[in-house]
């Protein structure tokens, strides 16, 4: 046996050893920090962790990961234009939608596993930017660009293309409902699209405009359930909130750089105490309403430190009350926790 052979035949047998010893588990989540707003007044907002990488969670690669990455050169499973983040509702599988990887980045916390998922037969996505992930943990993913919905169930190694008829023009924002029902943000097409189970399209929700109902280029979307859909009305400059039927049941913001105003309204979600979050691209912050519309706070200025962001896209609010936020050009998630009252 050539020497070669003999350091390869030791550097595997290393690599199933590592394999073979779990390492304890890590709560990435676990660690309290910066605070909003600053003393001495109440702390509502405590930032928690930042993530780019499944090292960042704690996630360690796989042993054929490792073993493809020594024969292969290594690869970096870091994001690189994270748009949108989703989790399941237990919160421990978090979903991160990448058009800079043309994929989904899917971290396992129980499991302590990564994987990047594409289409079918490893079809790279042109632009995802978009999720929703239904109480089953089934997660549902937009493609702006190719005009495309994806859908992957738990533990799924790719995406399947929904079969929506017909398609929407520019799919940005997404909803699941709990009937199994997909809202979808059409951008393009100035309108919310519902479609039932089998991909059929039911109705329409709003046209052009700037009147109450009507909407320009809208992007993010959050089902407050049991049937509230909350919609960035990114041009219009305001958050509207709908029923499932196109009714409006209210709306707030306006243009401008003023407390409560916004530049580009991007991602919105609703926390368990009612709370609006949502995220300004333009002015790089992150806004907490009441269910009203008063704001509440405000947080976030342009920078790459804890509470800072570059161009943040899309948020999403657990259950539990973690606030997960694509801060899409410094190429992260960064995670915050609502520790204080709805006031």
């Amino acid at each position: 046996m050539t020497h070669a052979a003999r350091r390869c035949l030791a550097l595997l047998a290393a690599m199933l050893v590592a394999a073979c010893v779990s390492a304890p588990p890590v709560d990435p989540f676990s660690d309290a920090g910066r605070t909003w707003p600053q003393p001495p007044a109440v702390a509502r907002i405590e930032f928690v962790t930042g993530f780019r990488t499944p090292a960042d969670l704690g996630i360690r690669p796989t042993f054929w990961r490792r073993a493809t990455a020594l024969a292969a050169g290594a690869s970096d499973d870091g994001m690189i234009l994270p748009m949108a983040v989703a989790a399941t509702p237990d919160g421990q599988v978090i979903y991160v939608a990448d058009p800079g990887a043309h994929g989904l980045h899917r971290y396992d916390l129980r499991r302590g596993r990564y994987r990047r998922l594409q289409a079918e037969s490893g079809a790279g996505l042109a632009s995802p930017v978009a999720l929703a992930v239904d109480a089953t943990g089934r997660v549902y993913i937009s493609d702006s660009a190719s005009g495309a919905v994806y859908t992957a169930g738990p533990g799924a190694d790719e995406l399947s293309r929904l079969p929506l008829a017909p398609p929407p023009v520019q799919p940005t924002g997404l909803a699941a409902l709990p009937n199994g029902d997909l809202a979808v943000v059409d951008t393009h097409e100035h309108r919310i699209r519902r479609y039932d189970i089998d991909g059929r399209l039911l109705r329409d929700i709003g046209e052009r405009g700037a009147a109450p109902g009507q909407l320009n280029y809208p992007t993010g979307l959050w089902l407050d359930p049991p049937s509230d859909l909350l919609v960035a009305d990114t041009l219009n400059f305001r958050i509207q909130r709908l029923g499932l039927d196109g009714d409006v049941l209210g709306l707030f913001g306006r243009p401008g750089d003023g407390s409560g105003s916004f530049g580009r309204p991007k991602g919105v979600a609703v926390d368990s105490l009612g709370n609006v979050w949502v995220t300004d691209s333009v002015h790089n912050a992150v806004h907490l309403f009441d269910r009203r519309g008063r704001l509440l706070l405000a947080l976030g200025e342009v920078g790459a430190g804890p509470g800072q962001f570059w161009l943040p896209n899309g948020i999403f609010v657990t259950p539990a009350g973690l606030v997960f936020v694509a801060d899409t050009h410094n190429r992260r998630v960064q995670v915050f926790r609502l520790i204080g009252g709805p006031s």
